[in-house]
């Protein structure tokens, strides 16, 4: 438990794409929905070892619904910090009005194509996805 309060969260939702340095902002941010599919793996993996080698695994992990559990609550963490992320809004101070996308304040708030369809997909993961999960953790 110790080791989970020490854990800085963001680095499974922010897992660097190096790679793709020369790309738009919001889509390299957009990339972070990629880290709970790698986590996905991993829990798969996690269980389909915990099936098939029960002994070695026991030797490995002595509670696999803790790492199951542990897993599950950072692919979540990630996701939800990816979606507000990108649905943050900002305001300049240049004296530019209106709204302006906080990864990238040259756009204004839902007036690029991609900023629209990255808004929609995450808040269609919130209202669908992430706010019912928290909701059935809470009650």
């Amino acid at each position: 438990f110790q080791s989970v309060l020490l854990l800085n969260l963001e680095v499974f939702g922010n897992i660097p794409w190096c790679f793709f340095s020369d790309i738009n902002p919001l889509l390299n941010y957009s990339l972070h929905f990629l880290g709970p599919f790698i986590i996905a793996v991993v829990l798969l993996s996690t269980v389909l070892l915990a099936r098939y080698y029960p002994r070695q695994f026991l030797s490995i992990q002595s509670s696999p619904v803790q790492a199951i559990c542990l897993l599950i609550l950072l692919s979540f963490w990630s996701v939800y910090d990816t979606c507000i992320e990108l649905m943050r809004p900002t305001t300049t101070l240049s004296g530019v009005k209106g709204w302006r996308v906080a990864l990238q304040p040259n756009i204004q708030y839902l007036k690029d194509p991609y900023h629209i369809v990255t808004w929609m997909f995450s808040a269609v993961l919130l209202v669908f996805l992430l706010f019912p999960f928290t909701l059935l953790l809470l009650f």
